[in-house]
Formats: C-alpha cells, sequence, structure tokens
C-alpha cells in the first residue's frame, strides 16, 4: 500500500466516504483542468487526524507541471461556531413563533424584515410571504417608525388595525 492510500485510509476511514472524497477531488480537477486552470475551487471535507478526533477541514489544490500544491486550512472551530448558532436561532425562533404577540420588524424602508407566526396567522399567509413584504402605504406607520429608528426612544401606544378578514382590533403596540 502506498503512503498516499495508507493517507487516504487513515484519515477517511469510513470507505464509502472515502469513495465520495476521492470523487469530488477528482470531480473538480476535471473541471479546473478542463477550463485551463491551475487550481481547484476548495473542496470541504472532515478528515480523521492522527489522536482520532475529526476535523472539518477546506483543501485548496493547484499544480504546476506534475507536481500538486495541497493547502488544508482547519474550518473545525468555525463549522461548530455556525452550528451553535443555527441551533441558537432555531430556539429563539421557536420561542418567537410561540408567543400569540404580533412581533415583526420593519427596516427604515419599510420592508417587513423579520415575522413570527402570529403575524402571519394574522395576516392568513406565511412567515416566508410576509418577510421582504412593503408597508409602504401606511405612512402613519411608517412615520413611527422612522422616528424610533432616528431618534431611538421607543413609542407604546393603542392603535385601531383592520384584519384581513375585516375585523376591527385594538392593538397595543411597541416600537
Amino acid at each position: 500500500i502506498s503512503d498516499v492510500e495508507a493517507w487516504w485510509a487513515r484519515a477517511h476511514p469510513d470507505p464509502d466516504c472515502r469513495v465520495a472524497i476521492r470523487s469530488r477531488w477528482q470531480e473538480a480537477i476535471a473541471r479546473a483542468k478542463a477550463s485551463g486552470r491551475s487550481s481547484i475551487d476548495p473542496v470541504s471535507a472532515v478528515v480523521r487526524c492522527a489522536d482520532g478526533t475529526d476535523r472539518h477541514v477546506e483543501a485548496h489544490m493547484g499544480w504546476l507541471d506534475e507536481d500538486a500544491i495541497v493547502l488544508f486550512l482547519d474550518r473545525t472551530e468555525q463549522v461548530h461556531a455556525r452550528e451553535s448558532l443555527a441551533r441558537t436561532q432555531r430556539f429563539l425562533r421557536q420561542i418567537v413563533d410561540t408567543s400569540p404577540s404580533l412581533i415583526f420588524l420593519i427596516d427604515r424602508s419599510g420592508v417587513l424584515r423579520f415575522a413570527n407566526a402570529a403575524l402571519a396567522a394574522y395576516y392568513g399567509t406565511t412567515v416566508e410571504e410576509m418577510v421582504g413584504r412593503s408597508t409602504r402605504d401606511v405612512k402613519d406607520y411608517l412615520d413611527d417608525n422612522r422616528r424610533v429608528i432616528d431618534t431611538g426612544v421607543s413609542l407604546e401606544m393603542e392603535e385601531r388595525n383592520t384584519a384581513p378578514d375585516g375585523r376591527e382590533h385594538w392593538l397595543h403596540t411597541f416600537k
């Protein structure tokens, strides 16, 4: 067994994983060479280290004539940080979506940037359909929002609102 084969077996003990990673490398090399480039786009993988730990790496490869140059960047901490952030975001989303209050965020230009499930249900739609919508048709509403953004001073008020189903509601609003 060659040193290269021994490394592949140690770095990727699972044979199916090893085949998949090698295939991604070969495809990336073929694409690069076909386009006349002397390097490939980074290839991400999980490798087993000599101490038995798994590390998330990003491999960069280039070549000059027949010599290959490979650089591995350890991205383990970034991967763990992204995973932790995603878990936290899902957790916070669950908390906000559990609230019966209509919770949303509107930017300076009047575009809805965040909405919870209660707001979407109130308007008979989904959160995904709400986000990105403009609220420009409600001038007073936008004026209040801009005042809060400009001054940093919160507003608390009672507002009458007509729901899409025609029912009127009094809302206690914090901006």
